[in-house]
């Protein structure tokens, strides 16, 4: 249930924002793990963990507020429930986290991938079949894309992030998994580089 509503936290946040910054947002999920383990264990964060979540709400706050000027209040609106939504998804996944790391000790993280990606699966048709009429017309070429996407893009990266857990834990999975911007950046580059070269 906890991933379902970082799910659907995520996707709300896209329809109102710029998906750079859900993205830098939803990123923001160590400092939510390292707050949450703080309170669980009862001990208060080392002096780096605090730098780092002072520096991650820093470059956070800048990037909030930069451009603000010359928007209209609508915009301003949209922009902020948009950020409130990108907050709930990274404070939801936190707590995912968190749990899956007590779960894993009963179970294989192969076995929680495929329970909790079944469940959210399940929670996503039911939702998404009382929208109303749902639109089922979908392309072969779109289907399989899907499918990649689904397979390469999430199951392969969750299986991989349960089993950092496992080993390792949540709050030092969750700092590793920091790199995903950077590397989203750099992939993007070299992809979308070389294919626009090679558009001109």
């Amino acid at each position: 249930m906890r991933c379902f509503s970082a799910t659907y936290a995520d996707f709300q946040a896209l329809v109102l924002i710029d998906a750079g910054l859900s993205r830098l947002i939803l990123f923001t999920f160590p400092v939510f793990v390292v707050l949450i383990n703080a309170g669980l264990n009862r001990a208060i964060p080392g002096g780096l963990q605090i730098l780092a979540l002072l520096l991650a709400y820093a470059g956070l706050v800048t990037v909030m507020f930069q451009g603000g000027a010359g928007t209209s209040l609508e915009s301003n609106v949209n922009q902020a429930e948009g950020i409130s939504w990108a907050m709930v998804a990274a404070m939801s996944y936190a707590v995912y986290l968190v749990y899956s790391q007590r779960v894993m000790k009963y179970m294989s993280s192969a076995l929680f991938s495929a329970a909790s990606g079944s469940f959210i699966l399940l929670l996503m048709i039911v939702f998404y079949l009382f929208q109303g009429s749902p639109d089922l017309s979908y392309s072969a070429e779109g289907v399989m894309w899907s499918a990649l996407i689904a397979v390469l893009c999430t199951v392969l990266p969750f299986l991989l992030m349960h089993e950092a857990i496992r080993l390792a834990s949540a709050e030092r999975a969750s700092r590793v998994a920091l790199a995903g911007p950077a590397m989203t950046l750099l992939f993007a580059w070299l992809w979308l580089g070389r294919c626009c070269y090679r558009c001109n």
